[in-house]
């Protein structure tokens, strides 16, 4: 799959709103960077396929802490 610019513009600075990116500027490139790591977004994906589940299944809302 071939994105736009644009698209890959519109995604990167709509996680930097999130605080999810970082951006640094050098030169005339800007250098992207995160301070989660691998597991912390492993982490993050998986408790949120599992509530989604969960709240399809009718079982609650939220299972964070569980």
């Amino acid at each position: 799959m071939r994105w736009k610019q644009a698209t890959i513009k519109t995604l990167l600075n709509r996680l930097l709103e999130k605080g999810v990116l970082k951006k640094e500027e050098v030169g005339n490139r800007y250098i992207y960077s995160t301070d989660f790591t691998e597991k912390e977004v492993a982490n993050s994906y998986i408790l949120g396929t599992f509530n989604k589940i969960c709240k399809n299944e009718g079982w609650g809302d939220d299972w964070e802490g569980y």
